[in-house]
């Protein structure tokens, strides 16, 4: 076994709340972020100097109490920032993707959720016990802000599909929720909310709103300067000098809102450019002189003045994960090669197998945005890549390119792309429909004419998963989701679709899984049927089928390990291998029974309880390289 570093690349966490907390007469900010590729708390203090307190979790819930951190994700963490202990303070809350959000309230730590059928959870912090859940509306489910009104009550905000307001009374935790008259195109909003006694803001991704309280009738609505996104923190009300304050959506300008003249105000003189592909805002406060404090997505801490000049702090950086989103091998005669991209970040990176080297080899570029679909031209040795966030697609060639290049912007309401895949001369892309509305798209882009075409109506109400491409016969097949990003499912069972690639047409739809919610294809089998699953919702195992495209015949295989991350077909050798929360393995199907081998588990591989394998690829020689944590593990295959 071989291992080989993966750079360490500057991150602080996306989208996190930026805390202060002042021990000693010396103020302190914190935000969550990732240090060698391990999750951490990032302190820095006035001076620039910073440190990293590694943690078991990632923390999109993020609070100050009793001089100490209170944050976690499964579960609640209490942390000292200055000796960087940490103690596990709550059992497992059961929000799924931990809090996204919330407050403290006295001795009570009130946490929101992201996923529909789940509670916004009350904790007392002193007793350690949670002593209410309040379900999150199945129309409104998106829960990240929260904040206390001046008769006493804690006001939250939801969204998704729907804008809400939750009210609850502190006193015996009853709760109201209000729906305020929003039109739909709205419900996609970034929940900060600011009360001022019978005043309460709002802004969504369109609008800045003025309404009453308690009533929540609707006195005005602001348009956004320059018709763009403002990028509102999500999980932060932040003000400046008692008036709500925002960014755009390139992470340039701050606005400030006046409700008496109903205009926006921009705080900073010159645009915030880091020179950076970079496109957001990972945190932000007002300090007591009225300057605003952030942080960028890259790691950069700046500074906006009263008066609105800005100052960079250059050397804030904390590191990310290597999360991505693929992992190709390149190999010739003269070189073998990994390359990867760490999507959080928007980086790229190199690894020479045989010089056992590694280095940075571009950003996102003029795209922008974390990536989260690639593919590799082998022929031309061109790396095509998807933008989640932009919903942009760039090209990138090793060697020449320094950072990867626009191609072209997906439009439509499209965003989130999930899958790629290169065939001949064009790039075939799945995208879900922006956040609040099903549907999404399968989109063409040719390279050469440079013609676009989207493929929207063949969905049947259903969201994109995943495709696969045989290039043989020409066909592109296509898997569903009933579910899309942040509204309810139209239909009860998923589809799959054989996509006629010459014709550019639907050849077949079905739906052969019975129940079927959500249904993902893995690879080819070596007789040319597909390995595809039927993912329950929230479920971390999976049904497996061999699916015979030529016969349209299902064969259940059975169970899938938890936690099942990638399974890759040997063109070699015929052999399937894959990886999960266990480990790497080798997959053998025997008279329609599975037989999961394992290479080597993930205790052996690392001390790490949290880590598990995700990504594999297999060399000319029978090398099997995996991602784990910061390094990619060599493997030699079983006889």
């Amino acid at each position: 076994m071989k291992t080989y570093n993966i750079p360490e690349l500057p991150l602080p966490f996306n989208n996190t709340k930026l805390q202060k907390l002042i021990l000693n007469d010396k103020c302190y900010y914190i935000c969550s972020a990732y240090s060698n590729h391990q999750p951490a708390l990032l302190v820095f203090d006035e001076n620039n100097q910073y440190k990293s307190i590694k943690l078991p979790y990632i923390s999109s819930y993020l609070e100050v109490y009793n001089d100490k951190v209170i944050c976690g994700n499964e579960c609640l963490l209490s942390v000292d920032i200055i000796s960087g202990d940490y103690e596990v303070i709550s059992k497992p809350l059961g929000i799924s993707d931990g809090p996204w959000g919330g407050m403290i309230h006295d001795n009570f730590a009130i946490l929101g959720c992201s996923e529909i059928n789940q509670d916004i959870v009350i904790f007392d912090l002193d007793k350690r016990i949670i002593v209410k859940r309040i379900p999150a509306p199945k129309d409104s489910y998106y829960i990240y802000q929260a904040t206390l009104t001046h008769d006493n009550q804690i006001l939250i905000s939801g969204s998704v599909p729907k804008v809400s307001f939750i009210l609850v009374n502190p006193t015996d935790w009853s709760h109201k929720v209000f729906y305020p008259n929003i039109p739909e195109e709205h419900t996609f909003n970034y929940n900060n909310i600011f009360i001022d006694k019978n005043t309460l803001f709002f802004n969504t991704n369109i609008s800045s709103f003025t309404l009453t309280y308690p009533n929540f009738e609707i006195i005005h609505e602001a348009k956004w300067p320059d018709d763009k996104i403002i990028g509102v923190n999500q999980r932060q009300t932040t003000t400046f000098k008692g008036l709500p304050i925002m960014w755009d959506g390139e992470g340039s300008n701050f606005y400030y809102f006046d409700p008496i003249n109903k205009d926006f105000t921009k705080l900073n003189k010159e645009p915030i450019d880091f020179k950076q592909a970079d496109n957001g805002i990972a945190g932000f406060l007002e300090t007591e002189n009225h300057h605003i404090i952030g942080l960028k997505t890259n790691g950069t801490c700046f500074e906006v003045s009263e008066n609105g000049d800005v100052t960079i702090r250059e050397n804030m950086q904390a590191y990310s994960t290597v999360k991505g989103w693929g992992m190709f091998l390149i190999e010739s005669k003269n070189q073998k090669k990994l390359l990867g991209c760490s999507h959080c970040i928007q980086h790229l990176w190199e690894i020479d197998l045989k010089e056992n080297s590694s280095s940075h080899v571009g950003k996102s570029g003029p795209g922008g945005g974390q990536i989260n679909a690639m593919d590799w031209d082998q022929e031309n040795e061109i790396l095509y890549l998807a933008s989640y966030s932009t919903c942009t697609l760039m090209n990138f060639k090793p060697g020449i390119d320094e950072i990867p290049q626009k191609i072209i912007k997906l439009e439509k309401n499209q965003v989130r792309p999930l899958a790629m895949k290169f065939y001949k001369n064009e790039l075939w892309t799945i995208t879900l429909a922006k956040l609040g509305s099903d549907g999404g798209a399968l989109t063409c882009y040719n390279i050469d004419t440079k013609e676009l075409n989207y493929f929207m109506d063949i969905l049947e109400e259903q969201s994109p998963q995943s495709l696969l491409i045989d290039h043989n016969n020409e066909v592109l097949y296509l898997s569903l989701s009933i579910y899309p990003e942040g509204a309810p499912p139209k239909r009860s069972v998923a589809g799959l679709i054989h996509f006629d690639l010459k014709d550019k047409s639907v050849a077949h739809y079905s739906e052969p899984i019975s129940n079927a919610e959500t249904i993902h294809f893995f690879t080819f089998l070596p007789n040319g049927n597909l390995l595809i699953q039927d993912q329950k919702y929230l479920s971390k195992t999976a049904t497996l089928f061999e699916y015979d495209p030529s016969q349209m015949k299902l064969t259940k295989l059975g169970e899938s390990p938890e936690n099942l991350r990638e399974i890759i077909l040997d063109n070699r050798t015929g052999q399937l291998y894959g990886v999960c929360k266990k480990g790497v393995f080798n997959l053998t199907i025997n008279n329609q029974q599975l037989d999961f081998k394992y290479i080597a588990e993930t205790q052996e591989l690392t001390p790490n309880k949290n880590s598990m394998p995700k990504y594999i690829n297999i060399s000319q020689d029978g090398e099997i390289y995996v991602v784990l944590d910061d390094k990619v593990i060599s493997l030699v295959k079983n006889p």
